[in-house]
């Protein structure tokens, strides 16, 4: 709705709303890339997916690599 209201298809109060709400949205996004970069290098495929991905979804995407790089292996027989 944020690329609508960008666009000039959708004009008035209500897109400018959406249209601030979604920059703000894509700027909380990019300070996250460089506060998660330790673990979007996690990421099994390209770094430019994993970048593309938490631009889209964020937290969401970055997360399960975070949780994933933090859990200890077991120690048998210690």
């Amino acid at each position: 709705m944020g690329f609508v209201a960008l666009t000039g298809l959708w004009a008035g109060e209500g897109a400018e709303l959406c249209l601030r709400a979604s920059l703000a949205m894509l700027a909380v996004h990019v300070f996250e890339l460089a506060w998660a970069r330790r673990w979007l290098a996690l990421h099994p495929g390209p770094l430019w997916v994993s970048v593309l991905l938490t631009v889209l979804f964020g937290v969401l995407h970055w997360w399960p690599l975070k949780v994933q790089a933090s859990q200890v292996p077991e120690r048998d027989g210690a």
